[in-house]
Parts: C-alpha cells; structure tokens; sequence
C-alpha cells in the first residue's frame, strides 16, 4: 500500500514537473515567441512598416503595390521610370515616395499588426539561394522596414527569381498578409 501511494506521489510530482518544463520552456521549443510579443510603437504609426511591391523592366518599366504602416492603414502606390525611387533602400522611403502613396479603404487590425510587428522584429538579412524561375516575369516581393537597424529586410519574392527569408515566423508573416490581399497570392 506505501509503495502505490509513494508510486502515485512520484507520478503526480513527475507528471507536474514536466508541465512546469513545458511552461517554462514549451514556447521557446515550438518557435512561438507570443509570450514575448511587442507592440507596434505609436511614433511608427505614420511610417511605412511593410511593402508589397510588383515591378517589371523587361517589357517596359512599371513598379507598383501597396504599403502598410505601423496603424495598419494600406496605401498603395504607383511609380514612373522618371520618379527615380528607390523604395527597396531605407534611404529611399522619403517623403518623395510618401508623397506617391495614395489611402485604401483597407486596414490590418491592430491585433494582427503586433503579431507581424512581433515576428517582424527577429527579421534579418538571412535570405535562401535564389533560384531562376522564370525569365522577363518582373518580380514581387514582400519586405519589412526594421527601423531600429534602419534597413528593410526581404520577407519573401518571387517572380524571375525566388528567395525568402530564412526566419521561422515568414510562413506565418505571409498567412496574416493573406487574409488582407497584399499581393501575397503571386508569391505565396
């Protein structure tokens, strides 16, 4: 009788041990970093957090697509040849590229946005091979502005050439854009 007792406190002790381990250490193992989410901080509500952008010179040149900000307001944008802006540099998210974007109706919800802006964050600039899929097909992408390394980092592109990033959380990044038809259906 003392031993199933003492059988049955070590299994209850071991059974709460290993659910303590896993409160400890289950989100850590499973990649999901929610218990250590950030929030989108209000000073980049106004500025540019995500761009979604198609562009094609081999026919003749066009360049256009949508941008989140950091309130989760889409713009989209359009740029000619002869605006000469670069909104795949940091340095070319100025206010000449602010000026070319235009408000949607659409908005990500502010729940959605500090889950990107979450998974966002660990971002750099770890990327897959290219691979050539396809010739004069011009090239979408998905990228994040990081303002803090004040550089803007590739989520994922496809088109001539495809190549994502090689964080965890780009498959979960693209699933939240999904739902809000950021062109991610092209390089999904």
């Amino acid at each position: 009788m003392k031993k199933n007792i003492a059988l049955f406190i070590l299994i209850i002790l071991l059974m709460g041990l290993f659910g303590m381990s896993g409160f400890f250490l289950g989100k850590h193992y499973s990649g999901d970093n929610s218990e250590s989410n950030k929030v989108v901080p209000k000073n980049l509500y106004d500025k540019v957090l995500i761009i979604s952008s198609s562009s094609n010179y081999a026919w003749s040149y066009y360049h256009s697509g949508s941008v989140v900000m950091g309130d989760g307001t889409i713009y989209k944008y359009s740029l000619e040849l002869e605006d000469d802006i670069n909104v795949f540099s940091f340095s070319g998210l100025n206010d000449k590229f602010y000026e070319k974007l235009e408000k949607t109706d659409k908005k990500i919800s502010m729940e959605d946005m500090n889950k990107l802006y979450t998974y966002l964050m660990d971002f750099d600039d770890s990327y897959t091979e290219p691979k050539n899929t396809a010739m004069d097909a011009g090239q979408t992408s998905l990228d994040f502005v990081n303002y803090d390394d004040e550089e803007i980092y590739l989520i994922k592109t496809a088109g001539d050439n495809e190549y994502r990033n090689k964080n965890i959380n780009t498959n979960k990044v693209i699933k939240i854009l999904k739902k809000y038809n950021l062109r991610v259906h092209e390089i999904g």
